[in-house]
C-alpha cells in the first residue's frame, strides 16, 4: 500500500491545524477562539532532518515548532531556527512519542525558550521520551495534553491554495 498520499494528507491536516493555533486568538493558553483576521504572512519551513518531522511555522514574532527530528538532529534544527532569527518558540507541538519526532527537541528546549508544550497524553517508555520529559519538567514548561481535533478550512488567497503543485 502506498503511504505517500496518506502521509499527505496527514501533513495537510497538520499545518491546517498549526494555521489555526496561531490565527485563533493572542491569549497564552491557545484555546479555541472565533476566527479573526490577521496581518502579516504565515511562512511553513519544512526542516529537512532525514527520517522524521521537523516543521516550523511562523507568523510575525510567533513561532511554532512541530516535531524535532529525529535523535541527533537538534543542532541542524537549532542552526536553521538561528538562521532564520528565531529567539523564541511559543510554542512546540511533538505528533507523538517515536524517535523521527522527538529526536531533536530536548536540545531545542535547552537553547530557546519555549513557552509551552502540546503533546498527546501516552505512556512510552524509551529512555528518549524520559529525556523529553526530564527537559520538560527542568524548564517548567506548561504542558498541554494534545487530543484527536479534526479542523476544516478552506484557504483561499489570491494566488490560489497551493503554490507550485497539487495537493
Amino acid at each position: 500500500m502506498n503511504q505517500r498520499p496518506r502521509k499527505k494528507h496527514r501533513l495537510l491536516l497538520l499545518i491546517m491545524f498549526s494555521l489555526f493555533l496561531l490565527t485563533s486568538g493572542s491569549s497564552a493558553d491557545w484555546r479555541v477562539s472565533d476566527a479573526h483576521s490577521v496581518q502579516g504572512t504565515l511562512t511553513v519551513t519544512f526542516i529537512d532532518v532525514g527520517q522524521g518531522d521537523a516543521t516550523l511555522v511562523t507568523q510575525g514574532k510567533h513561532a511554532l515548532l512541530i516535531d524535532g527530528g529525529d535523535i541527533g538532529q537538534g543542532p541542524l534544527i537549532i542552526r536553521t531556527l538561528k538562521q532564520l532569527r528565531i529567539d523564541h518558540l511559543d510554542a512546540i507541538i511533538a505528533t507523538h512519542p517515536h524517535a523521527d519526532h522527538i529526536g531533536g527537541l530536548a536540545a531545542v528546549m535547552e537553547e530557546f525558550p519555549v513557552d509551552q508544550i502540546i503533546m498527546p497524553r501516552v505512556s512510552h517508555t524509551t529512555a528518549l521520551y524520559e529525556e523529553l520529559l526530564l527537559t520538560i519538567r527542568k524548564h517548567q514548561l506548561r504542558i498541554i495534553a494534545a487530543m484527536f481535533i479534526l479542523v476544516f478550512f478552506m484557504l483561499y488567497t489570491s494566488s490560489g491554495l497551493v503554490a507550485g503543485g497539487k495537493l
